[in-house]
């Protein structure tokens, strides 16, 4: 999966030129995280929409929802993960092409991990919940005014809470995004 996204991307590239970004209050965008799998579930991929909230000269400010998707790698005793980040964003343009931008955001999600069961024991279903804060610093180049490639790192400061032994840990965690997006 990997690297046909990255094969895409790359034949994406070669094919069309440079242009400059036209002003347009929507972006809606793919990626796909080359980092952040864990041992339960795959790297996530994430959808994501932002819309222009204000704009001055270099400088705008967008409001956004980031939904990530990861499979379970153990599908028979972990449920797929669904992560809901919104958030807010500030961009600055650079030389006309890429701009900078930087997110702060809240981000949860959720899962259920089903134990096997020994004998005659059953044990019951663990809903697990993960809930912080998240800050991506990214940067966007579009190639024609209306499509863009991205990429960030989305860092994830989270407590994850098992609510059947009501327990909570630091969970942490990293992904380095690489996508497309369309902007109108």
């Amino acid at each position: 999966m990997k690297k046909i996204f990255i094969i895409n991307m790359l034949l994406l590239t070669s094919l069309i030129c440079v242009q400059d970004k036209k002003n347009t209050k929507f972006d809606l965008g793919l990626s796909y995280s080359l980092s952040g799998k864990k041992a339960f579930h795959d790297s996530p991929i994430s959808f994501y929409g932002n819309y222009q909230i204000k704009k001055w000269a270099k400088f705008s400010i967008f409001a956004g929802l980031r939904i990530l998707y990861a499979s379970s790698i153990e599908s028979n005793n972990f449920t797929t993960k669904w992560a809901f980040n919104p958030n807010a964003t500030v961009s600055y343009t650079i030389i006309e092409k890429p701009y900078g931008y930087a997110g702060l955001g809240y981000y949860f999600d959720s899962f259920t991990f089903k134990p096997t069961s020994f004998n005659s024991t059953e044990n019951p279903d663990r809903y697990i919940s993960t809930q912080g804060i998240a800050i991506t610093p990214g940067l966007k180049y579009f190639i024609v005014p209306q499509f863009f490639f991205d990429t960030n790192l989305t860092f994830v400061f989270a407590r994850s809470k098992d609510e059947l032994i009501n327990s909570s840990v630091q969970n942490n965690n990293t992904f380095f995004n690489i996508g497309i997006g369309v902007a109108f």
